[in-house]
């Protein structure tokens, strides 16, 4: 594949153009905030762009990319309403890929969770997260995405009783690449599904994957479900 990474400078960024040149790949372009090139400013071949910026460049990077019909993976987390309306509005011109998380291990986490949550209809749901302090967004936006696939509802910051929402909790500290729990109690019974991710080579192996997935797909908006 010919692969333009948006947010080349950022250590996602890296981690993607190496594991892009380990597996024969080729990235035709790295565009960053300035000093580095801006996406815009390529004009050249490519099959493909693997987004790992900021919810901030969201716009342009649909700009050019409707502009060009070229698919999408947007792997940018902390995306407003507006900027997912964007994202939706511009998946009927071309195929994104639009996912809070890239590791189908936290697929099988919401798998396993809805699961569980079958059998305890009354269930207490908490969902904790963990990642490194430089994290923009929180709660992040896979914790997000979890709670979606449970669909009860989520409440961030909790203050009082608890109600029939799922909570959400955060933590920032140190170099934590990225720890996800469900907590599902009901009674005397508590069951928990966890995900670790032990460094971030596993997202950057998803986004090639999912890279890779777009290339002829029609119009669309696909996530790591599809995948």
């Amino acid at each position: 594949m010919k692969i333009i990474i948006n947010g080349a400078l950022g250590k996602m960024g890296r981690c993607v153009e190496g594991l892009s040149l380990n597996l024969g790949h080729e990235v035709v372009f790295r565009a960053d905030l300035p000093p580095a090139p801006a996406i815009s400013d390529f004009s050249g071949e490519v099959d493909v762009i693997i987004d790992f910026s900021s919810p901030s460049a969201t716009p342009k990077l649909l700009e050019y990319a409707t502009a060009r019909s070229l698919p999408v993976v947007i792997a940018t987390t902390g995306q407003d309403r507006r900027q997912k309306s964007a994202v939706a509005a511009a998946a009927k011109k071309i195929p994104i890929f639009f996912s809070a998380n890239l590791s189908v291990g936290i697929a099988a986490l919401c798998r396993a969770a809805n699961d569980i949550t079958a059998y305890f209809n009354e269930a207490d749901i908490e969902i904790s997260e963990t990642h490194h302090r430089d994290k923009r967004d929180a709660p992040g936006g896979t914790a997000l995405l979890i709670a979606e696939r449970l669909n009860m509802g989520a409440v961030y910051g909790r203050r009082g009783k608890r109600d029939k929402r799922i909570g959400l909790s955060s933590l920032r500290l140190g170099n934590i690449v990225g720890e996800h729990e469900v907590f599902i109690a009901q009674g005397d019974e508590i069951l928990s599904v966890r995900h670790v991710a032990l460094s971030r080579t596993v997202f950057a192996q998803g986004a090639l994957k999912a890279a890779a997935f777009l290339l002829g797909k029609p119009c669309g908006l696909y996530d790591i479900f599809d995948l």
